[in-house]
């Protein structure tokens, strides 16, 4: 059974006396009427605390409303003192939550946004996350906001079986300026390479910046940042960020040097080898000359000898050997053509001596003696006259199919066919030079 309260009983008054009380009773009797007002209005203010205490409290769940423009507080709102009863967590969110509104109200940004995620702590709702992610908006914490808001329609949708809330549109167009105005918040850094057109990424992970000239806004740290471009040799740097202010940095890429080469050889001394107009070897000549990749154009020549000139193309990494046979336009004549060209000249002298014989010997009687004579000579014009021309003849040939070369200009060693031969560079040939 309850515990009954315990009433205290007063003793029964005395009975009035027609005699007159001494002044100290009558003093206490004033005192006791006087008193009196005062005790009914004390017990009236314990009923109405107490009533107050066990009232429900109500508060307004809106958005966080636009700020008036009224000054800020000097001091923030502190969120009412809980009674001796134990509140509820849902009383305790939508205390907060109107201490946070009203925060909001005063311009008080930081102290509504810690306001409203005391609520939420209370009481998961979604909108402490909206009413969160409008503060760091309004503080310019661009990242905070976005991440909030982020949360905000992921936490609706879970606690809605996947349905997005009535204002998805408007949070999606905020979290995209938002986070346009959170890039372009950051400090801001240009990079440039010597040359230009370098891709810029960042490591680890390679995620790519753009390409140089960039200009872009990073966030207050350090970066490991790595430039490549065709035929350069890619570099890697550190690139500080400071809290504040703009980065400018420039870097020099070195390029790649791919060669290829040229070799020569040449059945003359003293014969000038030119590649692109510029004189690199004299014959005979072992080396290698070392050319970029592509086409080259390439002359040889000596006095007394046909020039040579072309246009050749040589592969990366590969040398290119090429043999070059020069031919004389003057020569001197030799004892051949010396002997060759009289026995010529009087081996035709004879052949038509000849001719003439026969011809006076058709003018004889057959067996006459004059007749004898000239049929003679014919037969010797005919016979020492063609030998003559075929000796004479031989002699000339001879001469000219030799190779006329002086010694003093014959290279030494095997000849070789003129051509071109491709090989690896640093590969040698077997044979000599």
């Amino acid at each position: 059974m309850p515990e009954q309260p315990v009433v205290r009983q007063r003793a029964a008054p005395a009975a009035p006396s027609s005699a007159c009380p001494p002044r100290s009773l009558r003093a206490g009797r004033l005192l006791g009427v006087l008193s009196r007002p005062f005790r009914l209005h004390r017990a009236l203010l314990g009923l109405a605390v107490t009533a107050m205490s066990l009232a429900p409290q109500t508060y307004a769940h809106a958005d966080v409303p636009t700020p008036s423009g009224a000054p800020a507080a000097t001091t923030p709102p502190v969120a009412p003192a809980p009674t001796t009863q134990a509140l509820t967590p849902k009383m305790q969110a939508d205390t907060f939550e109107a201490a946070g509104r009203k925060a909001y109200a005063a311009g008080q940004y930081q102290q509504a946004h810690d306001a409203f995620a005391r609520a939420f702590s209370h009481v998961p709702k979604p909108g402490y996350l909206y009413n969160m992610g409008r503060c760091m908006e309004k503080l310019a914490k661009y990242g905070d906001a976005v991440r909030l808001l982020q949360r905000y329609l992921d936490q609706f949708r879970r606690q809605n079986a996947g349905t997005s809330p009535a204002n998805v549109a408007d949070v999606t167009n905020l979290v995209r300026t938002l986070r346009q105005r959170a890039f372009e918040s950051l400090p801001e850094v240009v990079i440039g390479t010597n040359p230009s057109g370098a891709t810029v990424a960042v490591l680890p992970g390679g995620k790519i910046l753009g390409s140089t000239p960039l200009v872009t806004h990073l966030s207050p740290g350090t970066y490991k940042l790595k430039m490549v471009l065709a035929r350069h040799t890619s570099l890697e740097a550190d690139l500080v960020v400071p809290e504040t202010g703009k980065v400018r940095a420039v870097f020099s890429l070195k390029p790649i040097v791919k060669l290829a080469a040229l070799s020569f050889w040449c059945n003359v001394r003293g014969a000038k080898i030119a590649v692109n107009g510029k004189i690199v070897a004299i014959t005979p000549f072992s080396g290698t000359i070392q050319v970029p990749p592509g086409r080259h154009q390439v002359s040889i020549q000596k006095a007394g000898y046909g020039p040579i000139e072309e246009i050749v193309s040589v592969p990366e990494a590969q040398e290119l050997h090429i043999n070059y046979v020069l031919e004389l336009v003057e020569s001197t004549s030799s004892w051949r053509a010396i002997v060759g060209w009289p026995l010529l000249v009087g081996g035709l002298a004879g052949i038509g001596g000849g001719i003439w014989s026969r011809g006076q010997a058709e003018l004889q009687y057959a067996g006459s003696p004059k007749f004898k004579v000239f049929e003679g000579y014919q037969n010797l014009g005919y016979g020492a006259g063609g030998a003559s021309v075929a000796a004479g003849l031989g002699l000339i040939i001879w001469d000219g199919i030799r190779s006329g070369i002086p010694k003093a200009d014959r290279v030494v060693g095997v000849a070789r066919v003129k051509g071109k031969t491709l090989r690896p560079m640093g590969e040698h040939a077997s044979e000599g030079p």
